[in-house]
C-alpha cells in the first residue's frame, strides 16, 4: 500500500519547500569556518536544520526530504522498535520504497557474548553491500534513506577501503574460478549447505553453484561451463525451482565482518592475558578464537568483531562512511541523546562487571562508538533535527522569541527575523558526575576500552539548538485529525463537508470495502483502491486498503488523511514480517546412521546409512539396514515409503527383529488384536455421537458480522478458516467435536469468541474452561470487552470469588440469567447445572486431570465441543490423526509477530542481569519463572539485591486468592518490572508488554511446558526473548538435552504442531484410550500402530478394504542420485524419501523437471530412476504386485507383471502390440524383452496401460511398495 501520490502536493507548502531546501545545502560544523561555541563551550549535536512538525505528519516530511532534498539521508530513532515503525511508515509514503533501508543493531549490547540472530547479521550486510555496489557501479544514492537506532549506528563496521572489494558484479559469461569462488563465499561467512533456504548459505552440486545472499528475496543459482558462468537465476527456496534469469548478480559477502581477517584477529586476541578468565569461560574462549583463526562464521562473531576490523589495517568504519554527503535525520534528539547516555553508562557498568568477574580478558574491546565519538562524528556530517516538541520541551506550535545564538565571531545576531519556538538556547551539561568517563576524542581515536579514570571535561556541551536561527522550521500548517471513535455517521458527514469545501479527504483502513458499503448506504458510492500512486483530483473521496499511523488535516492543501486510528479509535499492527520459507524435503522426519527405524514388512531395524551395489543395467542406491544378528536388508530407493523412524513410548528401546521365522508377523498380528478392541472404543465413541442430536445454529446474523468487524487485529488465513470449520460444524445437527490447533498467540481465543457469540444469539448457554484461575480472569475481561456492546451476560466461576459469588453464577446459569460463564475445573462440579448449555470451549484439554476429563466425556455428547490448544497432547493429537476428531492447525502468525529468540545457557547472574536491564530499560518487563514454591521468595529476594534498580514481585498458585489477583492485576497494571512466578503463567496468559521470560531450571520442565512458557512474551510485535537457564554444574539426562534442544530449535512463528510430533519422540506416544496399549505400540512403533489403528476402524465403519499388496519392481535399471549430481548424503537420503511417496505420473513428471532445474541435466542414473519412478506409479494406479524380468525356457528373455485380482488386461490392445508373444495367463501378463533399453521401455509402458481395474479401492488402500530381502 502507498500514497506516494500526494508527496507531490507538497511542492506547494511555503514550509517544506523551505525545509527541502535548507537539507540540500545544509553543511556539518567542521566544514564552518570556526568551530561553533555556545556559552564559550564546543557545542556537539547543534543541528543545521531543526523542524517541529506533528508525530502523524513525520514520515510524510521525511519522504519529501527523499524526493527532493538531492542527498542520501540517515534516520537516527532512540530504540530499535522506533526505527522499525519508521521503515513501515516510510515505505508507505515514499515515491522510491525500494530505496529505504533498516540497518538493524545486534541483540547482543558491547561486551555481551550472545548469539547473532541470521536475520540480523543479514541485514546489516544486505545495507553495507548494497552502499558499496551501488558506489562502485556508479549508482546514484540521492534517494537512499537508511533508517536505524542509537544501538545501530554505535556498532563498528567494516571500514569501506576493507569491504567495499569483496562486493563483485558478476554477469553471464563472465570467467570465475569456481574453487575459488567457493572459497571466496566460505571467507565471506556463508555457510555450506546441502540445500538452500536461508540466507547466507550456499551449496556445491556438480556445476552448479546455490547461494542466498543477504537481504535478497530470491537465492540466487550460478551454472558454469567449466569456468565461465553460463547462465544466472533466481530460484524459489520452497520448490527450489528457478523462477527467473538475472543479467547482473552482486556477489557479496554473508555478513559484515571481515572474515578474512581472521587470523590476524586470532593473533591479537591470543596476546591477551587470559589467565583471569573463568575456566569454563577460557574453555569456550580458546575454542572460539581457533574458530577466528580459520575464518569460520559462529553465532557469537560480534563479540569478537573489534579485532576483526582492526585487523584489515583500516579505522573502525560507521555507516556514515558508506554514504556520500549524507543528511542525519535525528528523531527526537532529547530522547536519541538519553539513549546514547544510556548505553555509554551501561556499557562501562557492564565492561568492569565481566572483567571483574572473569568474563572477559583485561583489556578486551568491544566493537562499539562511545558517545564522545558518536557524537564527534555526528558533527562531521549535516544534521537535522526532528521533533513534536521545541527545543524547550513544549509540545505545543507556537512561534516563540528569536533565537539567541552566538555566532562564530562571538557577537550575538541582533538582526534575526526568523523566530525560533524557544526563547532560550538549551543546553545539556554533563560534567564530571559518576557514571561518566570518557573523554571526548577524534573520531579515529582507537577508543573502545574506557579507563576507570577518565572523566569527561565539564566544558563539553551538547545542544540542541539549530546552527543558526533561521534554519528553524515550525511546520504549524499539519493540524490533528478529529477522531470519530466508530461513528461512521459522523465521518460521512465530515466528508460531505470536506467535498464540498473542494477538499481532497483520503481515508486508509483495514475495512475499505466495509466502510465503502457504509458509504453507499448514505449515498456516496466509492471504490476502495488498493494504492494511491497518482495525485488525487479536486475535490475526492479516496478509500485505500491498507495501513498507516495517524492522519492529520492540511487546510493550506485542502487535504484530510485519515486511518483507522481516526475512524474506529484504534489501530491494527503494522509492521509486515517477512516469513522464512522451507523446502518441502525439509519437513521430512531426519534419518541419521544409528536411527532406529520400522520396516513395514521386516520390523524393528538400525539404520546404517545409504550404500551403493552393482545390480544389471549399472549401480543403485540403497538404505542399509542391519536387523537382528548378521541380518541386513537393502531397501532400494525408490521404496523408502516403507521405512519410518521408529517412535515410542517413553525411552524405550527397541530390540531389532530377527529376518525370517515369523516373529515379526506375529508381533503385527497380536498387535492387529489388540488395535480392533481399541477401534471397538472408538466406534462406541462414533456411534454414541453420530445418535445424538445437537443444535443446528443458523447462518451469520448482522449482530455476528458487527462484532467480528470489531475485531482489531487482521485475520490470518489460517485462522478465517479455523472460524470457518467452527462455524460449519455448528450449523450441523452432529455435534462439533473440532481441535484447533494454533500457536500461542496465534489467534486461538477470536476463535473461541466467535463461536460462543454465534451460540449465544440463539438462547444458548457457553461454558469455557479453562485450566487455571489467573487465565479465567484474563479470559473473563477478553469475552466481556468483545461482547460489551451486545446484550450477553458473560460471568466467571472460580476460587477468585466468594462462595457467594459462586453461588449466584451457578444459580444464573440454572435459571439462564448467565449467557456465558468461563470457568476452571469448578465449573465440572456435581452442582454445576446449565438450562440449556449449546457450546462448550475447552482451553489447553491437557491441563485437566483423568477425573475432570470424564466429567466432559458426560457432558460432550448432545454438545457442540470446541477444544484449543498450542501444543497437543500426543493423546490428543492421535485421535485427530486416526479421525476421531476434526482438526484446524493455524501456523500463520499474526503479521506483527516476531520469533521470540532462544538462548539455552547456564546459569549466570551476569546474564539474568543483563536480560532483566535490557527488557526494562525499553519499557518492557519480565517473568522469571522458578517452579518451587519453598523457594520462590528466597529468589526474588536475591534478584532484589542483584539488580536493586527493578521493582520484583511474586506470584504463585498457593497464595490467597486475593493477593494472587492484586498482584497479577498490578503486574498486567504495569506496577511492577520483574514477576517471579511459578507455571502459573503457562497457559493462556497475554500480558503484551511482557517481551523477556527467564526460566530456571528449564531442564525440569516438559518440551510442551517450555514451549508454552515462551509464548508469554512476544504478543505485541515487540522483539521478544527466551532465557532457558540450566545448572552447568549438574549433568543433563538425554531426554533433557533433546528437550532443550527442540524448544532452541522451534523458532519459527507456528512450530507448536511440530512441537507436538517432537514430544511424542521425548515422552512417549501415550496410548488412545487404554495404558494397557502402551506396549503393544513400542512393538511396532508409532506409526504403523496408528496406521493400524486407523485401517481397523474403517473396517468397524462397514468401509471394505482392500488388503496391502507389495509392489516389488526388479528391472536391469542403475537407478540412483550420484554423488557427482547430489553429494550431501543427508540431503540425498531426503530426496529418495520424497521420490519415494511420489503416487502420480503427473507428480512424477513435476519432480523430474524440477530436478533437472535444480541439479542440472539429468545423469543416465537419474533418468533411470525417473524412469522406474513413473513405471511405479502406473503400476500403484493399476494395482499391479509385481513387475520382473524371466529368463523363459522357449520364449527367452521376458517382462512379467504380476496382477491383482481385479485386474483385467484389454487382451485387443495387448495382443496388437505384441501378437501372441504376449501371454495373458494365471494373473499374470508376459511379454518378450527386447534387446534395445529403449524398445523394452517402451513395451512395459504400452503393457502397463493396457490393464483396467474392474473393482474400485480406496486411494488408502493402494499398492504399496516392499522390497524383498536381498542378503549379501
Amino acid at each position: 500500500m502507498r500514497l506516494s501520490g500526494l508527496l507531490p502536493l507538497f511542492d506547494e507548502s511555503p514550509s517544506i519547500r523551505r525545509l527541502v531546501d535548507l537539507a540540500g545545502v545544509a553543511l556539518p560544523p567542521s566544514a564552518l569556518d570556526s568551530d561553533l561555541t555556545i556559552d564559550g563551550s564546543p557545542a556537539l549535536m547543534a543541528p543545521q536544520v531543526s523542524a517541529v512538525v506533528r508525530e502523524a505528519a513525520k514520515a510524510t516530511v521525511i519522504a519529501s526530504l527523499q524526493a527532493r532534498s538531492g542527498r542520501p539521508i540517515v534516520l537516527l530513532a532512540s530504540d530499535p522498535a522506533k526505527a522499525q515503525a519508521w521503515v513501515h511508515d516510510l515505505q508507505t509514503w515514499s515515491q522510491s520504497p525500494d530505496d529505504v533501508h533498516y540497518l538493524p543493531a545486534f541483540d547482543a549490547a558491547p561486551y555481551e557474548q550472545l548469539p547473532a540472530a541470521a536475520d540480523t547479521v543479514g541485514s546489516r550486510a544486505g545495507v553495507l553491500v548494497h552502499l558499496a555496489g551501488a558506489r562502485q557501479a556508479g549508482i546514484s544514492l540521492d534517494t537512499t534513506v537508511i533508517v536505524t537506532s542509537v544501538a545501530g549506528l554505535t556498532q563498528m563496521v567494516a571500514s569501506p577501503e576493507d569491504f567495499a572489494p569483496r562486493v563483485v558484479r558478476v554477469t553471464p559469461g563472465a570467467t570465475i574460478s569456481m574453487d575459488g569462488l567457493v572459497a571466496q563465499l566460505t571467507a565471506s561467512g556463508y555457510t555450506r549447505v546441502g540445500l538452500v533456504e536461508a540466507p547466507g548459505s550456499f551449496s556445491r552440486r556438480g556445476g552448479i553453484l546455490d547461494l542466498f545472499p543477504p537481504l535478497a528475496e530470491w537465492p540466487v543459482r550460478l551454472e558454469f561451463f567449466g569456468d565461465e558462468v553460463e547462465s544466472l537465476r533466481m530460484f524459489d527456496p520452497v520448490t527450489q525451482r528457478s523462477t527467473g534469469t538475472l543479467e547482473v548478480f552482486q556477489l557479496a559477502p554473508a555478513t559484515e565482518f571481515p572474515l578474512w581477517n581472521g587470523a590476524a584477529a586470532a593473533a591479537v586476541l591470543n596476546a591477551l592475558d587470559c589467565d583471569t578468565l573463568r575456566p569454563e569461560v577460557r574453555e569456550e574462549w580458546d575454542w572460539q578464537v581457533r574458530d577466528l583463526e580459520g575464518g569460520a562464521f559462529f553465532a557469537a562473531l560480534p563479540f569478537f568483531a573489534r579485532y576483526l576490523i582492526d585487523a584489515g589495517g583500516h579505522r573502525p568504519g560507521w555507516l556514515l562512511d558508506y554514504l556520500p554527503d549524507p543528511l542525519v535525520i535525528i528523531d527526537e534528539p532529547r530522547t536519541v541523546l538519553d539513549s546514547l547516555d544510556d548505553l555509554d553508562q551501561h556499557t562501562r557498568e557492564r565492561r568492569d562487571r565481566l572483567m571483574g568477574n572473569g568474563s572477559i580478558p583485561a583489556g578486551f574491546a568491544a566493537a562499539w562508538h562511545d558517545r564522545a565519538s558518536t557524537l564527534r562524528r555526528l558533527a562531521d556530517v549535516a544534521t537535522m533535527h526532528l521533533s513534536y516538541r521545541t527545543p524547550g520541551g513544549s509540545t505545543e506550535l507556537v512561534v516563540g522569541a528569536p533565537l539567541p545564538v552566538t555566532a562564530p565571531d562571538g557577537d550575538p545576531e541582533e538582526d534575526a527575523t526568523q523566530v525560533h519556538p524557544d526563547p532560550l538556547p538549551l543546553q545539556l551539561h554533563h560534567g564530571q558526575g559518576e557514571g561518566w568517563g570518557q573523554t571526548a576524542a577524534p573520531t579515529d581515536a582507537p577508543d573502545p576500552v574506557l579507563e576507570p579514570d577518565e572523566t569527561r571535561p565539564a566544558a563539553e556541551t551538547t545542544t540542541l539548538v539549530p546552527v543558526h536561527p533561521d534554519a528553524a522550521i515550525v511546520l504549524t500548517e499539519f493540524e490533528m485529525a478529529p477522531t470519530y471513535g466508530g461513528r461512521i455517521k459522523d465521518v460521512v458527514e465530515m466528508s460531505r463537508r470536506r467535498l464540498h469545501a473542494r477538499n481532497r479527504v483520503v481515508i486508509v483502513s483495514q475495512q475499505a470495502s466495509r466502510l465503502a458499503e457504509l458509504y453507499a448506504d448514505h449515498g456516496l458510492d466509492i471504490a476502495p483502491v488498493e494504492t494511491l500512486e497518482r495525485q488525487p483530483t479536486r475535490p475526492s473521496l479516496t478509500l485505500v486498503q491498507g495501513q498507516a499511523g495517524e492522519g492529520w488535516v492540511h487546510d493550506a492543501l485542502g487535504l484530510v488523511v485519515l486511518t483507522d486510528v481516526e475512524v474506529f479509535g484504534w489501530a491494527r499492527p503494522r509492521r509486515p514480517v517477512r516469513r522464512r520459507r522451507y523446502a518441502k524435503e525439509s519437513f521430512l522426519g531426519e534419518l541419521t546412521v544409528g536411527d532406529m527405524v520400522v520396516h513395514v514388512e521386516h520390523g524393528i531395524a538400525q539404520y546404517q546409512g545409504l550404500v551403493r551395489r552393482q545390480v544389471e543395467g549399472g549401480e543403485r542406491e540403497y538404505l542399509l539396514l542391519q536387523f537382528q544378528g548378521a541380518d541386513k536388508v537393502y531397501v532400494p530407493t525408490d521404496q523408502l515409503d516403507r521405512v519410518e523412524r521408529f517412535v515410542g513410548a517413553g525411552e524405550h528401546v527397541p530390540a531389532l527383529s530377527k529376518l525370517g521365522g515369523g516373529e515379526w508377523e506375529r508381533a503385527k498380528n497380536r498387535v492387529k488384536q489388540s488395535v480392533a478392541e481399541v477401534a471397538q472404543q472408538l466406534l462406541v465413541l462414533y456411534a454414541a455421537r453420530d445418535v445424538a442430536q445437537a443444535h443446528a445454529f443458523g447462518p451469520d446474523t448482522q449482530w455476528q458480522r458487527d462484532l467480528e468487524e470489531a475485531f482489531p487485529f487482521v485475520e490470518t488465513a489460517d485462522q478465517m478458516q479455523a472460524i470457518t470449520d467452527v462455524k460449519q460444524d455448528m450449523e450441523r445437527t452432529k455435534p462439533m467435536d473440532r481441535l484447533v490447533c494454533g500457536d500461542v498467540g496465534f489467534g486461538k481465543t477470536e476463535v473461541a469468541v466467535r463461536a460462543a457469540f454465534k451460540a449465544v444469539q440463539e438462547g444458548k448457554q457457553v461454558a469455557v474452561l479453562v485450566p487455571t484461575t489467573v487465565l479465567a480472569m484474563q479470559h473473563f475481561q477478553t469475552f466481556s470487552r468483545r461482547m460489551q456492546a451486545f446484550p450477553v451476560k458473560v460471568d466467571v466461576l472460580s476460587r477468585f470469588r466468594t462462595t457467594r459469588e459462586q453461588d449466584a453464577v451457578v444459580a444464573g446459569l440454572v435459571d439462564g440469567s448467565v449467557d456465558l460463564v468461563i470457568g476452571t475445573h469448578r465449573l465440572l462440579s456435581k452442582d454445576v447445572r446449565f438450562r440449556d448449555l449449546g457450546l462448550l470451549v475447552v482451553d489447553e484439554e491437557q491441563r485437566f486431570g483423568v477425573t475432570h476429563k470424564e466429567r466432559l466425556k458426560q457432558l460432550r455428547n448432545d454438545v457442540h465441543v470446541l477444544t484449543l490448544t498450542a501444543t497437543p497432547i500426543p493423546r490428543t493429537l492421535h485421535q485427530s490423526m486416526v479421525g476421531m476428531r476434526d482438526m484446524s492447525v493455524i501456523e500463520t502468525p499474526p503479521e506483527a509477530r516476531l520469533p521470540v529468540k532462544t538462548y539455552v545457557t547456564g546459569q549466570d547472574e551476569s546474564l539474568v542481569r543483563e536480560a532483566i536491564l535490557r527488557e526494562v530499560d525499553r519499557g518492557g518487563q519480565v517473568f522469571v519463572v522458578h517452579n518451587r514454591v519453598q523457594t520462590i521468595h528466597a529468589v526474588a529476594r536475591k534478584l532484589g539485591k542483584l539488580i536493586p534498580e527493578v521493582d520484583i514481585t511474586v506470584g504463585h498458585g498457593q497464595m490467597d486468592e486475593d493477593e494472587l489477583e492484586k498482584v497479577m492485576v498490578e503486574f498486567s497494571q504495569g506496577s511492577h518490572d520483574v514477576l517471579v512466578c511459578t507455571t502459573i503463567i503457562e497457559s493462556g496468559l497475554d500480558l503484551p508488554n511482557v517481551n523477556t521470560i527467564i526460566v530456571q531450571d528449564a531442564a525440569m520442565f516438559g518440551l510442551a511446558q517450555l514451549y508454552q512458557l515462551r509464548g508469554r512474551v512476544g504478543r505485541s510485535g515487540q522483539q521478544a526473548y527466551a532465557y532457558l537457564l540450566y545448572d552447568p554444574a549438574r549433568r543433563l539426562t538425554e531426554t533433557a538435552e533433546k528437550r532443550l534442544r527442540s524448544i532452541f530449535e522451534a523458532t519459527d512463528l507456528g512450530a507448536g504442531f511440530r512441537i507436538a510430533m517432537k514430544d511424542l519422540e521425548i515422552r512417549g506416544a501415550g496410548n488412545l484410550l487404554g495404558p494397557e496399549q502402551s506396549g503393544f505400540m513400542n512393538t511396532v512403533g508409532f506409526d504403523l500402530y496408528c496406521r493400524l489403528v486407523a485401517e481397523a476402524v474403517e473396517e468397524l465403519r462397514g468401509k471394505r478394504t482392500i488388503p496391502a499388496t507389495d509392489l516389488t519392481i526388479d528391472l536391469p535399471l542403475g537407478a540412483h542420485l550420484p554423488d557427482s549430481y547430489v553429494g550431501d548424503g543427508d540431503v540425498k537420503v531426503r530426496l529418495y524419501r520424497r521420490l519415494a511417496t511420489l503416487e502420480t505420473e503427473a507428480e512424477v513428471e513435476a519432480a523430474r523437471v524440477e530436478f533437472a532445474d535444480r541439479f542440472g541435466i539429468l545423469p543416465t542414473p537419474v533418468a533411470d530412476l525417473f524412469f522406474l519412478l513413473r513405471v511405479k506409479a502406473l503400476a500403484r494406479a493399476r494395482f499391479v504386485r509385481a513387475i520382473e524380468t524371466q529368463d523363459g525356457v522357449v520364449t527367452g528373455p521376458e517382462l512379467v507383471l504380476k496382477l491383482s485380482p481385479f485386474v483385467v488386461c484389454d487382451r485387443v490392445a495387448l495382443y496388437k502390440a505384441f501378437g501372441t508373444r504376449a501371454v495373458v495367463k494365471g494373473g499374470q501378463v508376459r511379454i518378450p524383452r527386447a534387446t534395445s533399453a529403449e524398445k523394452w521401455r517402451r513395451d512395459l509402458l504400452v503393457a502397463l496401460d493396457s490393464l483396467r481395474v474392474i473393482e474400485a479401492a480406496p486411494a488408502s488402500a493402494g499398492i504399496s511398495s516392499v522390497p524383498q530381502p536381498n542378503r549379501p
